[in-house]
């Protein structure tokens, strides 16, 4: 029999229990009143996640049913079918950022004994407040023509600063954050600002989207989903917004740096052959030839700005992002691991 409730949160995590466990827990106290379970999806991870996660939740007396991904969207059920706060989702390899989220999302929606009305996406590295989630759910009850949605999103180590509220997409490939690195008191207080673009940082969904199959881009193993999915939402008409007095804390820029935490080149690469392979999805073959070169410009003077790369650096970045946005559709875990090896010679 499938029964109720208002909110399922998702957290990803890889190889960052200690992150994860002081989001689950912010999570939790946020939504004690709210009728709400938690996802926890480890996605492949190697340094005993899972059972750090799971110590956690037995010592703080926290029901939880834990599941492990065999193959496709099936889980195999290690405890009793859900009954708890907590429903810990383990899959066998590292899925990437989409991947790992619609696992969890399918799940919800078609394996899992409760109904939805809102989903929210959330970083392991983030912390909620108290107040975050009850302000963003009651802006979509007195605001229901928009159907997905953003908190203020601010710093962890600076909870004045703000590192995100959503933003505007750019015609040609770019967008521009509202408000960021600014004061928090330059934006409102209270009330709601359409936006165009939102991160995945922080993502609250009306259930709609997920059935009408709208799920995050797996063409992307990292990166890029959040773009393609506000790109989506600007084609559909399908309406965003930031809620102003919903706010949380992010520790940016915690996770990616397990994987490059030497230099930021090979994450820079990563970022402009996810945007070039985007936006070849969205612009016509002659409109797309005529709009790479001016890019690949903008990449490079955007990578050697403030960092100071040599020339023959710039070179190289520049001559592989031409070569491999040239015949791929999307960019792999392979690549994405892969793209330390290219540039090991010239980390900083």
């Amino acid at each position: 029999m499938e029964y109720h409730r208002q909110l399922a949160v998702i957290i990803l995590n890889w190889n960052n229990a200690s992150d994860t466990i002081e989001c689950l827990n912010s999570v939790l106290i946020a939504t004690k009143n709210i009728s709400s379970v938690v996802f926890v999806v480890d996605n492949g991870s190697e340094d005993n996640s899972t059972e750090q996660i799971r110590s956690w939740l037995k010592q703080q007396k926290i029901g939880f049913s834990h599941f492990r991904r065999k193959e496709k969207e099936n889980f195999h059920s290690v405890l009793d079918y859900p009954g708890g706060l907590v429903c810990l989702l383990e899959n066998q390899e590292n899925l990437g950022f989409a991947k790992g989220n619609n696992v969890a999302i399918k799940f919800a929606l078609h394996q899992f004994s409760v109904y939805f009305e809102k989903y929210l996406l959330l970083n392991n590295d983030t912390i909620v407040p108290s107040p975050g989630i009850s302000h963003l759910l009651k802006a979509t009850e007195i605001y229901p023509e928009f159907l997905v949605w953003t908190p203020v999103i601010v710093y962890a180590d600076q909870k004045d600063k703000v590192w995100n509220a959503g933003g505007f997409l750019g015609r040609w490939g770019g967008r521009k954050y509202l408000a960021h690195k600014k004061h928090q008191n330059q934006l409102p207080s209270s009330g709601v600002r359409q936006i165009t673009f939102i991160t995945g940082c922080a993502l609250l969904v009306d259930k709609s989207i997920w059935e009408k199959n709208l799920f995050l881009n797996e063409d992307f193993f990292f990166g890029e989903e959040d773009y393609f999915f506000s790109m989506q939402m600007k084609k559909l008409k399908i309406k965003m917004a930031v809620a102003f007095d919903a706010v949380i804390y992010h520790k940016v820029s915690s996770s990616i740096q397990q994987v490059s935490p030497k230099s930021s080149l090979p994450l820079l690469f990563i970022h402009f052959l996810n945007r070039t392979i985007d936006m070849k999805k969205w612009m016509s073959p002659m409109l797309f030839r005529i709009w790479k070169p001016g890019f690949m410009l903008h990449a490079a003077f955007n990578t050697w700005w403030k960092r100071w790369y040599s020339f023959s650096t710039m070179w190289q970045f520049t001559r592989l992002l031409e070569l491999q946005s040239r015949n791929k559709i999307k960019v792999t875990k392979e690549d994405f691991f892969g793209v330390g090896e290219l540039f090991k010679s010239k980390a900083k």
